[in-house]
């Protein structure tokens, strides 16, 4: 009992200063958690502002307001200016903030941690927005007299704010501990791999709308410079420029959604790579690749990148729908390409005052990106898997068909053997035999006669040799091969020679001629 009592002194490093314990550790990444993102947006925010109204001219009378208006526009989070509503808001700033904030929860997420642990690295994230938030629309409130920038209202204001943030560290917590998830709740080994292949499919399609901005942009080069010189100061053009780099992420998803399909509506004009009817638009230099005028046929052909980044997908996941496993797999690629797609077209879009709405539709980009991350893919991966499946049953079947049993083989061998020596006697009755002279030979050899060889290899014929050598060991080697032809008439016989080339000993002895000294 003394020793639970006990206290422990702590340790000591080096100065005699106590080393921080595990809780302390603990303790501090969570303040980091919560701090550092949102301290470092607040810094990035102020510093924007300040430069902005130094290269102005104007007082820093607003700049508080200014300050709060944009960490509602960081979150994006609609807003009111003068009356006019303003819900296309940058995406790049908001990105950013994003990934700070998924860094911070990784580095403070432990892979063997308790559950409990991650969950609090959640609430330390939404913790630190919400604690900002509070800052930011106090010196909003404020500051209305001269900046008249309003929210939504508080409880939205706040909701928004947290989902941001805890979705941004779930997905950085996630990262860090997908694989003890998976163990601990039972979930299927295949889950990571769909999930990285419908990510994968949205960052190629993304990927390519960049390609596509970026070559539009080359090519309305010209109308760009236009855009840029219509402020008359340097401040001002430098301004635009800002303006059109933090708003390029916004144009790069729409054009992944032309690539997809479809189409990004302005006000009254519309833009896809079917139909292009131009309207009035906000003259920002990176709008400047909207065309002006319409397209042809050709630009169809643009949806080939879809169904190439599909083909991608099929070959790094080939998984055929050939079961409810493989619906499962293409489901979770799709669920996760769709989520992703509808979340960036509604981001990307909004509202923008005179221009009334900007943008795409969620739900239908939603449904591109199911059609070319999942649908075409899965089509295409069992495809390729019958087609695989055809082809070795087929290298099957030929393989069988050529392999067949040895002596089935070399009875083949044989008949063909006997029916080709027979069709050359027609010039000459000896030719039946003439491929008995290896056993000639050897029997020859066996009887150390070579006489009997050379005249053997003259005249023998056949198995007839082998019978001579046997008749006449105690010869000279001048035995001649008997004829072991045997039919009922000569002349009927297609083998048989005519003239001279019958044997006369053959008709007296009936085909068995003793030799002739």
């Amino acid at each position: 009992m003394n020793l639970l009592l006990e206290r422990r002194d702590p340790a000591l490093d080096e100065d005699g200063l106590p080393l921080p314990t595990r809780h302390d550790r603990w303790a501090g990444s969570l303040v980091r958690v919560a701090l550092l993102p949102s301290a470092a947006a607040l810094l990035l925010a102020v510093v924007a502002v300040l430069v902005t109204l130094l290269t102005a001219d104007g007082g820093l009378g607003g700049a508080p307001g200014a300050v709060g208006a944009m960490w509602l526009v960081l979150h994006q989070i609609p807003v009111q200016i003068d009356g006019v509503a303003v819900s296309v808001l940058p995406l790049a700033p908001t990105l950013v903030l994003v990934a700070g904030i998924a860094r911070t929860a990784a580095r403070a997420t432990a892979p063997e941690a308790d559950p409990r642990r991650q969950l609090q690295v959640l609430a330390a994230a939404a913790a630190g927005g919400l604690a900002a938030t509070v800052l930011a629309v106090t010196v909003l409130d404020d500051s209305v007299d001269q900046v008249p920038v309003r929210g939504p209202g508080i409880p939205a204001v706040f909701a928004i704010v947290a989902a941001v943030h805890v979705v941004a560290a779930a997905i950085g917590v996630a990262v860090k501990v997908h694989r003890q998830w998976l163990d601990r709740w039972a979930m299927p080994q295949w889950l990571p791999s769909a999930v990285r292949t419908g990510v994968a499919g949205m960052i190629a399609l993304l990927s390519a709308g960049a390609v596509l901005i970026a070559l539009a942009l080359i090519v309305a080069w010209s109308q760009v410079a236009g855009n840029v010189e219509q402020e008359t100061t340097a401040v001002g053009q430098i301004g635009l420029l800002v303006v059109s780099l933090l708003y390029l992420p916004n144009v790069i998803v729409f054009g992944t959604g032309v690539l997809m399909g479809g189409t990004v509506e302005i006000g009254s004009a519309g833009y896809s790579v079917f139909e292009v009817a131009p309207g009035p638009h906000p003259q920002l230099p990176v709008l400047a690749v909207l065309p002006d005028e319409p397209i042809g046929a050709a630009w169809q052909a643009l949806l080939l990148v879809g169904l190439a980044v599909s083909v991608l997908l099929a070959r790094g996941l080939p998984v055929a729908v050939r079961g409810i496993e493989g619906v499962r797999v293409w489901a979770v690629v799709g669920m996760v390409a769709a989520t992703l797609c509808a979340a960036l077209a509604s981001l990307a879009g909004g509202e923008l005052g005179v221009f009334d709405t900007l943008g795409m539709d969620g739900w239908t980009m939603a449904g591109f990106a199911l059609l070319w991350c999942a649908v075409v893919p899965a089509v295409l991966a069992t495809a390729a898997q019958l087609i695989a499946e055809r082809r070795a049953l087929r290298t099957e079947a030929a393989a069988q068909d050529h392999d067949t049993d040895p002596d089935e083989t070399a009875a083949v061998s044989d008949d063909e053997y006997d029916h080709d020596s027979g069709a050359d006697h027609d010039d000459d009755p000896g030719a039946e035999h003439d491929d008995g002279y290896a056993d000639d030979t050897d029997v020859d050899a066996e009887d150390g006669d070579d006489d009997a060889d050379a005249e053997h290899d003259e005249g023998a014929v056949g198995d007839g040799a082998d019978a001579d050598a046997d008749a006449g060991d105690g010869d000279d080697g001048d035995t001649a091969p008997e004829a072991e032809y045997d039919y009922d008439a000569a002349d009927d016989d297609p083998r048989a020679g005519t003239g001279d080339d019958q044997d006369p000993a053959h008709d007296e002895a009936g085909g068995s001629a003793e030799p002739q000294d």
